[in-house]
Formats: structure tokens, sequence, C-alpha cells
């Protein structure tokens, strides 16, 4: 079988897949015929087997983004009525810790259908670039290409402020610091008077 039947048939077997320990398991075999590649100096099959990978990456991401979509959150323990599986259980049983799930789920492009056209188009430039000039596409390669896209497509990310922080941890206000003088001389003034008056009404022995 020549490798770029193998190419075709790894890449239709990455996006058939349903779950994630599938794409984990293309990720896997991918991985080990690039170092096989490497060791062989196959450039060809090399390009071929990382862009297989980074193909299987993306899978992942998406069938991982997939479960919170469907528990109708993003809580990694709820649990899924389909599979009656939970996403951290999924993610256990193909080898995959949660934060690398993440970076993944990053490749897609996010919730918003701008920003997923956008990673999906840089995605196809990026690898079709390294098949052309016979170079495997880096995971941060491909990452900072959909991070330019998205910018592009949808402009900087809004800043978050720490509202919370803020609040709670500001310097009083010049204009109520003497309100609040006030206040409790006010209140000291009529705890004496009260207690005068109490000291009047205290009957003599």
């Amino acid at each position: 079988m020549s490798a770029l039947v193998h190419y075709e048939e790894m890449r239709v077997a990455v996006q058939t897949c349903a779950r994630i320990d599938e794409a984990a398991d293309m990720l896997d075999k991918a991985a080990a015929l690039a170092a096989y590649a490497r060791q062989q100096k196959d450039t060809e099959l090399d390009v071929w087997m990382t862009e297989i990978r980074r193909r299987a990456e993306i899978r992942i991401g998406e069938l991982s983004r997939e479960l919170d979509r469907s528990s109708g959150g993003a809580n990694p323990l709820s649990t899924l009525p389909t599979s009656g599986k939970s996403k951290a259980d999924a993610l256990f049983d193909a080898g995959i810790s949660t934060s690398t799930a993440h970076r993944y789920e990053e490749l897609t492009g996010g919730a918003d259908a701008r920003g997923e056209a956008a990673a999906k188009r840089a995605i196809e430039e990026t690898l079709a670039r390294g098949r052309a000039e016979r170079t495997p596409v880096s995971a941060k390669e491909l990452r900072s290409a959909i991070k330019e896209a998205i910018l592009a497509e949808l402009g900087p990310a809004p800043e978050r402020r720490a509202r919370h922080w803020r609040i709670t941890n500001r310097t009083p206000d010049a204009r109520v610091t003497p309100l609040v003088t006030a206040t409790l001389s006010a209140s000291s003034l009529q705890s004496e008077h009260q207690a005068r008056a109490r000291a009047r009404t205290v009957p003599m022995l």
C-alpha cells in the first residue's frame, strides 16, 4: 500500500471518529508512523502522518466540545444522556487530560460560528502549505495560524475587568469619609447624653 493511499484512508478515518478514544488511537498511530518516517528519512510520509496527527488533535477537540454541548454545559463531571459517561470519564478512557483536551478544543475556533469557520480555513491553508513545502506542520505553527485567523475575523477579545477586586479593595471615597465621621460623632454625643440622663435618674441612697 502506497503512502498516499494510507494517508487518504487515515484522513477519512479521523473525520469519521465518533468517540474520543477512537480519535486518540488514530493520533497515536499517526505519531508512530511519523516517527518511523523520520528514522527512514522519508520526508513525504513524515509530512502526511504529521498532518494526520494534527487532524486527530482537532477531531479530539471537536468531540470534547460536543460532550459539553450534549451535557448542557462545560462541567466535566456532567453525565451525558446518550452514553451515560461523563466527559471526564471519556477523556480518562482515552488517556487524555482535561488540560490537553482544552488545548485541542481551542483548535476548533470556539463557540462562535465565524470563529469556527475562520479556524477551519486556517487549518486547511496551513496544512496545504505544509504539503506543498514538504514540511511537517507543528502544533505551535497550526495554533498560531488559527489564532491569527480568529483575531482577523472577530477582533481582539474583550478585556475582563476585575470588578470584584475593585469593589472590595478600593480606597474609601473622600466624599463618604466626612459623612461617616459626622455620623460617628453624633452617635457618640447621643450616647453621652443618654449616660448623663441615666446618672441623673439614679436615686441617692
